[in-house]
């Protein structure tokens, strides 16, 4: 009996007494849809169950997401392409993690050899939620940066399974 007391002890202060490691993420947008996978995540325990204590931050009109990874004011953002440009064309340390598309339609108007306009549509994907981070914080904290990358897939995984309860949860507790 004792050793199951002593166990159930040890369990239950091992739950309470776990140490987080606190991250922030800034996100593209006030709280939408648009985030539902990282709600989701923080919501359903993802992050917590891989040591990690996630501050959603939205993000305010004025504020360059970009600049408040690189300052450190957030580890992980959620950008557009913009962060691949800024990759690429300025050399800026951006560490990408996941990308998501969405499906656009898209109307291309063609004019043929008669002078006749003609206006076809067609679906487009736009990468519009860039997870990402800095390389250094990358390389300083890869098992944080893995932990958090397997628990936001798992966030977007349910999120879509479930749209309407995260639906819901962003309207009671995000809204």
């Amino acid at each position: 009996m004792l050793k199951i007391l002593s166990f159930f002890l040890l369990s239950i202060s091992f739950l309470f007494g776990q140490n987080l490691t606190t991250i922030t993420l800034q996100l593209a947008h006030q709280y939408q849809f648009q985030s539902a996978g990282y709600i989701a995540a923080k919501e359903k325990g993802f992050y917590k169950a891989r040591g990690l204590d996630v501050d959603l931050k939205e993000n305010d009109s004025n504020m360059s997401i970009e600049e408040e990874v690189l300052s450190g004011d957030a580890q992980f953002g959620v950008g557009d392409d913009t962060v691949i440009s800024q990759r690429i064309a300025e050399q800026k340390p951006f560490f990408l993690l996941l990308a998501l598309c969405q499906e656009k339609s898209v109307n291309i108007q063609k004019i043929n050899n008669n002078s006749q306009e003609s206006t076809k549509s067609t679906k487009k994907n736009i990468y519009n939620n860039i997870l990402f981070t800095t390389e250094d914080f990358f390389n300083n904290n890869t098992q944080t940066v893995d932990a958090f990358y397997k628990a936001t897939v798992l966030g977007w995984n349910y999120a879509f399974k479930h749209i309407d309860e995260i639906v819901e949860i962003i309207e009671k507790k995000y809204n």
